[in-house]
């Protein structure tokens, strides 16, 4: 879901969390999906993302009830907590890496 097809464009890491937890928790094992997901969501934490906005930001926080919606830490807002009510409109847009260490890591399904 994550990858470039001919037929559509790579989804972020965050819009897939989000689209399993909305739908996943049916139709997969509760206990699996959820422990997969923390894992994935691990992946991410401290890495720099851009939000739906255009806010440059980085991931301190990952909401255990939420994955798909971490607190991020913006030079523009501060701290935003996206599981919030008042931020429903934001969401993780893409990631942005720092260095190539970090996306190999990632790409290998390691944790940086």
């Amino acid at each position: 879901m994550t990858a470039a097809r001919s037929y559509r464009a790579p989804k972020c890491a965050f819009q897939v969390i989000a689209a399993f937890e909305d739908d996943g928790f049916q139709k997969y094992n509760p206990k699996v999906i959820f422990t997969f997901l923390q894992r994935v969501a691990a992946c991410y934490n401290n890495s720099r993302v851009l939000l739906s906005d255009g806010t440059a930001g980085q991931i301190v926080y990952l909401n255990k009830n939420t994955l798909s919606r971490p607190i991020v830490d913006t030079v523009e807002h501060g701290l935003i907590d996206l599981s919030q009510s008042a931020n429903k409109d934001l969401f993780i847009k893409a990631l942005s890496f720092t260095d190539r260490k970090s996306q190999r890591n990632l790409q290998r399904g390691g944790y940086s």
